[in-house]
């Protein structure tokens, strides 16, 4: 895949989410960048009980999305 899944913790809302990091090698890339983005961009304008809400897009200290 061109990313990985981590289980995090909210402490404001004290609850786990998922968190999706684009992986190093295609970081640099533009085109994986850009459908990374527009993937998170078009998901987070769903709902659906079989789609998991995104609430955010930023960026890792090391420039990740």
């Amino acid at each position: 895949g061109m990313a990985e899944v981590r289980r995090v913790r909210d402490p404001e809302l004290n609850r786990s989410l998922a968190m999706k990091i684009i992986h190093r090698r295609l970081a640099v890339r533009g085109a994986a960048l850009t459908r990374f983005l527009i993937e998170a961009q078009t998901l987070s304008q769903l709902q659906h009980p079989n789609i998991i809400p995104v609430h955010e897009v930023g960026q890792l200290d090391d420039g990740r999305y």
